[in-house]
């Protein structure tokens, strides 16, 4: 087998596992990156390489990370050049960038991604770059613009008759106006997403839509309802992975603390801090799950276990979206010590709240400017 087939079969299978197996698909992409540095002939491999490493550490959390590989290898890989891998590497750096809270430069990467797959008429990552955008105006938060880029993608996915891209289109709209408590509206679009899961190709979509009804039931306050579609999820979703398997957990989680069932919320949040432990993701969804298990045993008077995990949050960085995470941490681990009368831990947490307030001010700062 010569190095062009074996880096494509690296890049093949790093794609195929990247959300179930980061870790390895990692390790591949790093592989198809070496062997493809033998000859500037395979430039287009390298890009691929690059791509798939990026989507491991997104899908992990490591955002900082993937920025500083992206940075250390985008010179010599001639992203200007109008190429789908040009095109597709610049977009999931994208997707960490804005993650990272860094939206000038998502922005940047971004645009050109949108306009070297509208010179290429390659509609399918056109839909992806514009749920990029989206995703982006959603953090600043400017919906109004998130709500125009979702439009564009159901127009183009209608147009094309991508019943993928038509579902996925109508659950991100549904999802935002779910954000925005725009309940009828966001009922009406998961209809719409339903109606396409007809097509059987689909079918492996049917977990994200009843994560997406389970979700609206949840901030309806209708949680019976919630419960009894994330039980839907285990039956139709045989082979679920790790992380959607915690992420079933964080949403038990959320259900029980929500109708005051202390004791199973916390079993919910242990369960998910285990499976994602076991791959290794430490990213959003790991750092929500301890500031919810700091204001459960807050309400059962643990206050000694929510300041040991202020300790723990010490050892760790948090970056972009993660920050909101610090600050509820912080928040929490406050209201302990002040439970405790421990005067050094709640000097030192307020110290330490005070400091997100330039950080908070940055952030607001680039969103003036976007």
């Amino acid at each position: 087998m010569n190095n062009r087939k074996k880096i494509q079969n690296l890049n093949d299978e790093a794609l195929n596992i990247f959300r179930s197996e980061p870790d390895r698909a990692r390790d591949l992409a790093i592989s198809a990156y070496s062997l493809s540095l033998d000859t500037t002939a395979m430039l287009d491999e390298r890009r691929w390489a690059l791509h798939r490493l990026l989507l491991a550490y997104e899908i992990k959390g490591l955002f900082k990370v993937a920025i500083e590989v992206f940075e250390q290898k985008k010179e010599q890989l001639n992203l200007w050049e109008c190429s789908i891998s040009s095109a597709k590497v610049q977009l999931i750096a994208a997707v960490n960038y804005y993650r990272a809270y860094r939206f000038e430069e998502a922005m940047f990467l971004v645009s050109n991604s949108i306009n070297f797959f509208k010179r290429l008429k390659d509609s399918n990552g056109l839909c992806q770059a514009y749920n990029c955008l989206a995703n982006i105006y959603i953090q600043v938060p400017q919906y109004e613009n998130a709500l125009y880029y979702f439009d564009k993608v159901r127009q183009i996915a209608h147009e094309t008759q991508n019943k993928t891209h038509i579902f996925l289109a109508e659950l991100n709209v549904a999802y935002l106006y779910n954000r925005i408590k725009k309940s009828v509206l966001a009922n009406s679009h998961i209809k719409k997403a339903e109606a396409q899961l007809e097509d059987d190709k689909l079918a492996i979509y049917e977990s994200r839509l009843l994560f997406s009804k389970a979700n609206k039931a949840k901030n309806d306050n209708r949680f019976e309802e919630a419960l009894e579609i994330i039980s839907k999820v285990k039956d139709t979703d045989t082979g679920i992975s790790l992380f959607n398997g915690a992420y079933i957990d964080y949403l038990y989680a959320q259900i029980y603390n929500g109708t005051n069932l202390i004791d199973k919320s916390l079993k919910a949040v242990e369960s998910a801090l285990q499976k994602l432990k076991a791959i290794n993701n430490t990213g959003e969804i790991f750092c929500k799950l301890y500031v919810l298990k700091c204001q459960l045993l807050n309400k059962i008077g643990d206050y000694g276990a929510v300041l040991d995990i202020y300790e723990f949050s010490l050892k760790r960085e948090f970056i972009g979206a993660q920050f909101n995470c610090k600050k509820g941490l912080l928040e929490h681990a406050f209201f302990a010590s002040l439970q405790t009368d421990n005067r050094i831990y709640s000097t030192n947490i307020s110290k330490e709240i005070k400091t997100l307030r330039p950080i908070i001010e940055s952030f607001e700062s680039q969103i003036r400017r976007l």
